[in-house]
């Protein structure tokens, strides 16, 4: 079984495990519980409420932190005053577009600029009322956080998703995050409170109503003024797990704390709900998780066999050049030596006096030497010949074919850069040494010869081409 495959399988098989085992407990616990009184159900009903919130927080969080560990917006940021804000906005809108969340957004830490899908939406600053969350955040240990506010750009309460975006030095470099409505979470417990015939609503701290089905109650009910609720205060603040209190023979109350909200469900059921509703309601959510396995199993292979590509590329790749490694040009001559029978010469070209170009000009300048040469030799080979950077300032290669032809490459190579301007105003060239590549030639032997080659062009005065 491949890595992937079996990747996918354990994943897969400790999601059922867990779902198994929890669906057991969760369907004895609940039976007997329905089974002998009312409470059963607001108990349930809090549970999935709790579940359904965790889960519609569970998307964004994850989004959140993806953003925060995107390689572009960390490059962004890190060259934000050369970068084009409108780079970042195309990225916000995109998230938008993709997830459709009511707010998208990024916080430069250097600027401290605020910028939304829709555009730069402010400069924030220590003394507005409304930033005063970013710099708790900013000094705050957490890598991310939840926060439950007013949104600025369309006054709707939301839930706002924050993460915050570090360089290579554990720097900040700003801030990322998304913003989910609250009318979700109260058209959801407006559903449950029709299905399940009884009041929802979530309070803060002090009892004020943060959300109910009825928007009236909103910012303006504190349960804790009414006698029902007031007796047992204490207990709802203390539910930090789940709560069940019985008020009389028929009504019951349940609390359950959100840590991500800091808030507390209540439950409040009035009569008694049949077991069968509850068996379906079991049935039918566990073949949807049934179906996530699924998907998420195979999006698990499909990323692993992506990553697992993506890093093989990485590893065989030069960062500066994009060329092949000298790990590439190794895998290249293998296949060279295993599969191929038709002519080929193998050279290696080291860029004369590189070193002096580099004190004159400086490091950059030399990177841009490298780059340029790199996609002018690039430019004179067929797709089917390789390229790669030896080291330094040393390229090796493999050009297939007859031999005549190879070697009028090395030489339109050669002249190329000899006539490019920009070159040739620095003096710059380069020495190649080849050989003629013979069935069996380990690569040891190879590479001693057409860097003897390449040397004897050197002791020739540099811009030469030698065979070995």
């Amino acid at each position: 079984m491949k890595m992937k495959d079996r990747i996918g399988f354990l994943v897969a098989l400790i999601i059922i495990a867990g779902i198994s085992l929890s669906s057991v407990f969760i369907y004895f616990a609940y039976t007997r519980v329905i089974s002998d009184n009312s409470e059963s159900i607001a108990e349930l009903s809090a549970t999935n409420i709790y579940s359904e919130i965790n889960s519609e927080l569970t998307k964004p969080i994850y989004v959140s932190l993806t953003m925060a560990n995107d390689s572009f917006v960390k490059n962004w940021l890190s060259t934000e005053e050369s970068a084009s804000s409108q780079d970042i906005i195309d990225y916000l809108l995109g998230i938008h577009d993709k997830y459709d969340y009511s707010s998208v957004f990024l916080i430069s830490n250097n600027s401290l600029d605020y910028y939304r899908y829709s555009g730069l939406h402010k400069t924030i600053s220590p003394t507005d009322e409304h930033d005063v969350w970013y710099y708790t955040f900013i000094n705050s240990e957490s890598s991310y956080d939840l926060d439950v506010d007013l949104d600025e750009a369309n006054s709707t309460l939301t839930i706002f998703v924050n993460a915050k975006i570090y360089d290579d030095d554990d720097n900040i470099l700003g801030v990322v995050g998304v913003g989910v409505e609250m009318n979700y979470i109260q058209e959801m417990i407006s559903s449950f409170e029709i299905n399940y015939d009884l009041e929802a609503f979530l309070i803060n701290p002090e009892g004020l109503i943060q959300s109910h089905s009825n928007t009236e109650y909103i910012e303006s009910r504190n349960i804790f003024d009414e006698s029902m609720y007031q007796a047992h205060e204490s207990e709802i603040l203390d539910s930090f797990d789940s709560m069940r209190i019985t008020s009389d023979h028929t009504s019951s109350i349940i609390s359950r704390y959100v840590d991500e909200l800091d808030w507390y469900i209540v439950v409040v059921k009035d009569s008694n709900v049949l077991l069968g509703f509850f068996r379906d309601y079991f049935a039918s959510s566990f073949i949807a998780l049934s179906f996530v396995v699924i998907i998420v199993s195979s999006m698990i292979n499909k990323l692993v066999e992506s990553h697992k590509k993506r890093v093989y590329e990485l590893a065989l790749t030069d960062h500066l050049t994009l060329l092949k490694n000298r790990r590439g040009f190794d895998l290249e001559f293998h296949h060279l030596s295993e599969n191929n029978n038709s002519e080929s010469i193998v050279f290696m070209a080291d860029i004369d006096n590189f070193k002096a170009i580099n004190d004159q000009y400086g490091h950059s300048y030399g990177d841009d030497i490298l780059i340029h040469i790199s996609s002018l030799i690039k430019t004179n080979l067929k797709n089917q010949d390789v390229l790669s950077r030896w080291g330094g300032d040393e390229f090796a290669g493999i050009i297939f074919g007859d031999i005549n032809s190879s070697i009028a490459t090395l030489e339109a190579i050669q002249k190329g850069i000899n006539e490019t301007e920009l070159l040739k105003e620095k003096g710059v060239s380069i020495s190649i040494g080849f050989t003629i590549y013979n069935k069996g030639d380990s690569i040891d032997k190879v590479i001693q010869k057409i860097d003897k080659a390449m040397y004897q062009s050197k002791e020739r005065g540099g811009n030469q081409i030698s065979q070995d």
